[in-house]
């Protein structure tokens, strides 16, 4: 839970359950509507909120919120503004406004039920407006990162997509492979999320993944009387007995992973970076995003062997010796019994030294993890994400908020590995605002392959 979201809804509570609060994007409203229901339920199980929004497309956005996260849709229910009717009478405990730019709507919901949070997320609410607004709804989050945030948040982003080839044809082959099971897979179950009920159940209808296994299997006309002497009801019975579903939504499971990980740390991106780091981004600060451990550790120790200052940030380092360039040795024990042994150090402390390192010019790149500490403070120049599959843009600044850019403009880079899911996730990405340009290096795909061999 980003402290954000904690902070508002203290300060809510502790200003009697009334106030306005300020989240524009990419915080996500449902998030701190979430938390506050939660807090009450805990409190009152029979608590009951009205939500106010803006138009349809935000009341979808938090009624699936809330039904993902288990907040029951007998705690509250959700409407548009425009289905507010004055003279009715809304017997709720707490009502949540959000998106809305004006206080008519508001006006009457607020004389009728007295707690309630104004969520403003907009900036293009009119100053007479907005003060009227704080006269019924102190603010409760007039803080400057907010307007840092926003700020942050419009600044121009160049990004640019990169094509990799894999580096050998069985590569190619096993990639393809694993894609043909899933796609027989997915044929089968009807959609991946069906393949994921027959696996674990369905929370949202209590089904156990044994009876969904059934479902599913009755569902293509397979039963326990079936005369499988009968070749058609034999391959009905081999494909669809819950027996065979078990053991298919299992491996498909497994084959998921296998293929994720087969393009997700394909070790032949490194080299791109290398060249982008000797080449456009030579002696830029920049950080290198990996989807998970295994590339992120990868990453830093082929850059430090081509001689390019790297260090790491993230919780799954191994403990290790670190240098101390500032004298040209291995930090060592000061005192006690080992003194002058040189010291292992965990992930934690490697992390915090890493970005010490790099905010004093010591090392130029940072690699981390998809979801590595929040608490990353530092100033660069760009960013490389090693596959579509980590952040975007927009999800990446609402995580590492403590982060900023010595430039005008946002560069990223994205990798993917072409003719993969990950290509395909790159075509479907779209600009986060106007100021946001997305490009695609194909026509430079035969340069970076031939000058890396990884065509052989």
């Amino acid at each position: 839970m980003n402290k954000t979201y904690i902070d508002i809804a203290n300060k809510w509570r502790e200003n009697k359950c009334k106030g306005c609060c300020i989240l524009l994007e990419p915080y996500n409203p449902a998030i701190l509507i979430e938390y506050i229901m939660k807090r009450s339920i805990e409190k009152n199980p029979n608590i009951k909120a009205l939500i106010v929004v803006k138009d349809y497309d935000v009341r979808t956005s938090i009624v699936n919120y809330l039904k993902e996260n288990n907040v029951s849709s007998n705690n509250y229910a959700c409407i548009t503004s425009v289905y507010v009717k004055i003279g009715v009478h809304y017997n709720y405990d707490i009502a949540f406004y959000v998106g809305l730019t004006d206080m008519y709507q508001a006006n009457y919901i607020n004389s009728i039920i007295k707690y309630g949070l104004f969520i403003i997320t907009t900036d293009k609410i009119h100053p007479d407006s907005r003060a009227y607004l704080y006269k019924y709804f102190p603010i409760l989050n007039q803080a400057d990162y907010v307007a840092k945030y926003a700020a942050k948040y419009s600044l121009p982003v160049e990004e640019i997509h990169i094509g990799v080839q894999f580096a050998r044809q069985d590569e190619k082959e096993l990639y393809d492979k694993y894609s043909d099971y899933i796609n027989k897979t997915i044929n089968i179950f009807g959609s991946l999320e069906n393949i994921n009920r027959a696996r674990v159940g369905d929370k949202t209808t209590g089904q156990s993944a044994e009876a969904v296994r059934l479902s599913i299997a009755q569902y293509n006309g397979w039963n326990e009387h079936l005369d499988v002497t009968i070749p058609f009801n034999k391959q009905i019975d081999d494909l669809f007995n819950p027996i065979s579903i078990e053991e298919r939504c299992s491996t498909a499971y497994n084959i998921f992973r296998e293929r994720n990980n087969l393009v997700n740390n394909n070790v032949n991106k490194i080299p791109i970076v290398i060249d982008l780091l000797n080449g456009e981004l030579k002696d830029k600060k920049v950080i290198i995003v990996s989807k998970n451990t295994i590339l992120a550790t990868e990453v830093y120790k082929t850059l430090n062997k081509n001689n390019i200052s790297c260090g790491e940030f993230h919780n799954d380092i191994e403990a290790r010796p670190v240098y101390d360039e500032n004298v040209g040795d291995f930090i060592r024990y000061k005192t006690g019994n080992r003194k002058g042994e040189v010291k292992n150090f965990a992930a934690q402390a490697i992390s915090s030294l890493s970005v010490q390192s790099f905010n004093s010019n010591n090392i130029r790149v940072l690699s981390i993890k998809n979801c590595s500490s929040d608490s990353l403070e530092i100033t660069c120049n760009a960013i490389i994400f090693m596959s579509p599959n980590c952040y975007n843009i927009k999800e990446f600044l609402y995580r590492y908020n403590k982060l900023t850019f010595n430039t005008d403009k946002i560069k990223i880079y994205k990798l993917y590995m072409i003719g993969t899911n990950e290509e395909n996730d790159c075509s479907r990405l779209k600009p986060i605002n106007e100021n946001h340009e997305i490009k695609n290096i194909t026509e430079n795909e035969k340069y970076y392959v031939q000058s890396f061999g990884s065509s052989e």
